[in-house]
């Protein structure tokens, strides 16, 4: 994802001092907004997964606080 948003701004100077034109700069942004979508959908999924864990393991659980002993 770093690499994309260098590339928007690497595209983004390159139109402002003229050197390409904007479909260069809108792809670059597509790619990064693509990247970033993958991220989200990999991050639920995540959490969806940890929700189906804690449920096929009986639920129930709650987090201690630091120094608490249950």
């Amino acid at each position: 994802m770093k690499a994309n948003e260098k590339a928007v701004d690497l595209a983004n100077q390159r139109y402002t001092q003229g050197l390409v034109d904007f479909l260069s700069v809108l792809d670059a942004q597509r790619s990064l907004y693509a990247s970033q979508d993958a991220f989200v959908r990999s991050e639920r999924r995540i959490s969806e997964h940890l929700v189906a864990l804690y449920k096929a393991l009986g639920g129930g659980w709650e987090w201690a606080s630091a120094g608490e002993v249950r």
